[in-house]
């Protein structure tokens, strides 16, 4: 089967009027708009999975926060451990980090938080380039749908005796309408890559301010060990 064939739904041989709206751009992408749909609900399924999971109360929640400063505050340095371990927040794996090195004192307590948060921020970074990617690949495909459709309006008009001018404009309109959504579709998934490196930055410098303070109050002189 010809590669041309791929898109042959997005071209007819007999004038029409052009579609309406979104609607009708969709409807003449032929094979390749539910593909492009598809990916389109996959990546914004993906954008709100990874927006909730930067939520303050996700990022540090309030009983991890109440149950470290009152382990903290009464000595209980290893029952604050367990239960930042335990938690698996962003917060969590901060004050465990730093509270593995307490025996060195504050400044190794801060420098090893500080290491577990870069650490934090290049995974939810590389979450939110995932999105990135799908852009690409949406407009890639978007590319490629535009090209198969150019092609096999060229192979029916080749095909007909008398063209006309009509049929050709016809059919490579609809073969760009793929290349339109699949812009719009790579442009909505950048903007969420940067909004959401964003909010991971911001969100993460907060949760980094919390555990200092909390590493600060574990490394006072008359905390037990």
């Amino acid at each position: 089967m010809p590669i041309a064939c791929f898109a042959a739904a997005a071209v007819v041989p007999v004038p029409r009027p052009p579609a309406d709206g979104l609607y009708g751009l969709f409807l003449e992408c032929g094979v390749a708009g539910p593909v492009l749909l598809l990916l389109g609900v996959v990546a914004g399924w993906k954008a709100v999975v990874r927006w909730l999971a930067l939520r303050p109360q996700v990022l540090a929640p309030d009983g991890l926060q109440r149950g470290l400063e009152q382990a903290l505050r009464s000595g209980q340095i290893a029952n604050a451990t367990t239960l930042s371990t335990a938690s698996g927040s962003a917060l969590g794996r901060l004050v465990a980090a730093g509270l593995l090195l307490r025996a060195g004192g504050l400044d190794e307590m801060l420098a090893n938080c500080e290491r577990a948060a870069m650490q934090q921020a290049m995974l939810r970074q590389a979450g939110a380039a995932s999105l990135a990617r799908f852009g690409t690949v949406i407009l890639l495909f978007a590319v490629f749908g535009t090209v198969t459709g150019v092609m096999s309006a060229l192979t029916v008009l080749e095909s007909m005796k008398e063209p006309t001018v009509q049929l050709t404009m016809t059919g490579i309109r609809e073969a760009l309408g793929c290349t339109a959504i699949g812009l719009a579709l790579s442009t909505c998934c950048f903007l969420a890559w940067s909004l959401l490196a964003s909010r991971a930055a911001a969100g993460l410098h907060r949760v980094r301010e919390i555990a200092e303070e909390l590493l600060a109050e574990a490394a006072r002189p008359d905390r037990a060990g």
